[in-house]
């Protein structure tokens, strides 16, 4: 039997030519990824003036929804925690409420000086342009207050 020349051709590249080795160097790349949790905040929640009322009722509450927050974390189960520098005048109070990311449950929270949970259960996610509502409202009893301003803090408390 008679092979033609075009078979020998492919027979013959298709064999490993003899001192044409390939060469190779390892090297071992060592990696972590630490835990992120971040929280920002932007915008401007200005002045909140309580100013009327309907006769017979409490002050009418103002409401101010010009700040927006962001949040990236790793984790599972992290939480934004919310307080503010110091008590608000009897009678006064200002509520924060966050809109929760995906997944996430949100809380409307009167501010005082100890940290109240805000939101809870934000896992493995990266969202921005969520909505922050300041709130203020009064009784009666609360008189007239001068321009007084309060911090708030806002902070990021990681999960597992």
């Amino acid at each position: 039997m008679r092979i033609s020349p075009t078979v020998y051709a492919v027979v013959a590249f298709g064999l490993p030519l003899a001192g044409n080795a390939a060469a190779q160097s390892l090297q071992t790349v060592t990696f972590q990824i630490d835990p992120i949790n971040q929280i920002s905040v932007s915008g401007d929640p200005g002045a909140l003036v309580i100013n009327t009322a309907v006769a017979g009722s409490a002050p009418t509450p103002v409401s101010n929804t010009a700040t927006t927050w962001a949040v990236t974390t790793n984790q599972t189960g992290s939480k934004v925690t919310a307080a503010i520098d110091a008590p608000m005048p009897a009678g006064v109070t200002l509520s924060l409420s966050m809109q929760s990311p995906n997944g996430a449950t949100s809380i409307t929270v009167a501010l005082g000086t100890v940290a109240v949970d805000a939101v809870t259960g934000i896992t493995k996610l990266s969202e921005s342009g969520k909505a922050v509502t300041y709130t203020l409202s009064a009784t009666s009893t609360a008189g007239t207050v001068s321009s007084a301003s309060r911090t708030v803090t806002l902070t990021m408390i990681a999960g597992s």
